[in-house]
């Protein structure tokens, strides 16, 4: 699709250098202190609490030749495929190499650099899908100082590489040439995106309407070889994988799959369409959330080639809108096409309108405006943190054999031995009490796992909390 520019108070040359000042600030933002230790969630202490002891014993007695190396990365890959995410915990578990086992913040950076390579495979899509250089530039630097993309490039969690082993497929399968090989490349990065986060066995159906879209906006056959030979690949390596090992991480997986579909009819209300579209305007800002739903205009006026990144963040919507749980995690993968559809629709109404532009401030103002309110929340993500490596120091400082109980013991436990769950009662506090435990960290996972009835984010927790 190629889009025709008008005038506009920003010359393509302009747009381009300011889109560039931005993607350099979005890869400040992911790198700024990335290699402190600032964990948030339950997630990242499992992943960095996995093998923990193996890892200690691989440092102790390091291999001393590539046999055993390889023997290593061997038990380490059989290990993870005992998970429901096993490349990310195998990911994880190869910082004994790096850095040793307390290496935490090895996965951080992994996320990181991952969150600046989608950056640029979203330029490359972008401009590749809407033929032209500004729009891709545009939905890069969009990418670059998005709020949640941020946020995810700097955890210590999966979805960072989720998002780029999708962009990247993506990129794969429609680039100009239906080779073969790029096919199955395509098909190993789904694979990649599979093996992240087990939620994604949806990704066939994004490539369905992917396909669909895009022959209805290019006005040619459905490459229905190419896409039944993507998905045959995608599901091959997928029980391929599931079968090793004795089929361990086949079992693990479509355990928690069972588990998931077990649990979305008992928690749905009709409420939860509105769920994603108020995680865009609330995390991304208002600017982001109307140009999103301005490519509705595309949809009304049969605009085909212009829909594509709109429809895949939208069908992504609908799909976990029916899950148990409503995570805006769930969004992260497909936050590159977001960045484009917004990008599409700002450029082609403000930044190419001519009404807007005989508007004399107003297209200074709304550019302002975009950019500064996904700026100012993304330069507050980076500037936040998280106590718990402090709190432990300061209680091994006052008492070095202390026994700690923590309402996030997998994180508290990163950085001291003797961490156990805090009770769910007074009478198990007294217990714990009498074995010797002193002290209790809390944290805002009380507000998950600690209140006094199964609803979450309540201020009323159990019993002595």
């Amino acid at each position: 699709m190629n889009i025709k520019s008008s005038t506009s108070f920003l010359s393509p040359k302009k747009l381009n250098i300011a889109c560039w000042i931005l993607i350099l600030m979005g890869i400040f933002l992911r790198l700024y202190h990335i290699t402190q230790n600032d964990f948030i969630f339950y997630d990242e202490g499992m992943y960095l609490s996995h093998n923990r002891d193996l890892l200690d014993k691989i440092q102790q007695y390091p291999p001393q030749d590539r046999a055993q190396f390889f023997a290593i990365i061997h038990i380490l890959f059989n290990s993870a495929l005992m998970t429901a995410k096993w490349l990310w915990f195998f990911i994880g578990n190869l910082r004994v190499f790096a850095g040793g086992p307390e290496m935490y913040y090895f996965t951080r950076v992994i996320s990181a650099v991952c969150g600046i390579g989608a950056i640029f495979l979203t330029f490359i899509f972008a401009r590749h899908y809407f033929k032209s250089k500004e729009i891709g530039l545009l939905a890069a630097a969009i990418l670059a100082i998005l709020p949640s993309h941020v946020f995810y490039s700097r955890l210590a969690m999966q979805e960072s590489l989720s998002t780029l082993c999708l962009i990247a497929g993506m990129c794969l399968y429609f680039s100009g040439r239906d080779s073969g090989f790029r096919a199955i490349a395509a098909a190993i990065l789904f694979g990649a995106v599979f093996f992240t986060n087990y939620r994604m066995i949806v990704l066939p159906i994004l490539l369905i309407v992917a396909e669909l879209v895009s022959a209805l906006g290019d006005k040619r056959p459905i490459r229905w070889v190419k896409l039944g030979a993507t998905i045959l690949t995608f599901a091959a390596i997928i029980f391929w994988v599931g079968s090793l090992n004795q089929g361990s991480n086949r079992f693990i997986t479509w355990a928690w799959m069972s588990r998931q579909a077990q649990l979305a009819p008992q928690q749905w209300n009709w409420v939860n369409i509105f769920s994603y579209p108020y995680y865009l305007f609330s995390l991304e800002g208002l600017l982001f959330f109307l140009a999103f739903f301005m490519n509705i205009y595309w949809v009304v006026k049969r605009q085909w080639s212009r829909i594509l990144p709109f429809t895949l963040v939208m069908v992504q919507m609908l799909i976990f809108t029916f899950a148990s749980e409503k995570g805006a995690r769930y969004l992260c993968v497909v936050l590159p096409f977001a960045a484009m559809a917004s990008a599409v629709a700002f450029y082609q109404f403000v930044l190419r309108n001519n009404a807007v532009q005989r508007l004399r401030w107003a297209p200074v103002v709304l550019c302002a405006a975009f950019v500064m309110t996904p700026l100012q929340k993304s330069l507050a993500i980076t500037q936040s943190g998280s106590g718990y490596e402090a709190v432990v120091r300061k209680i091994k400082e006052r008492d070095p054999q202390a026994k700690v109980l923590a309402t996030q013991p997998l994180i508290v436990g990163l950085f001291t031995e003797g961490v156990a769950a805090a009770p769910k009662s007074v009478r198990d506090l007294i217990i714990l009490f009498a074995q010797g435990y002193r002290y209790l960290i809390i944290d805002p996972q009380a507000y998950v796992s600690w209140t006094n009835t199964d609803e979450k984010f309540t201020l009323k927790l159990v019993d002595y909390l």
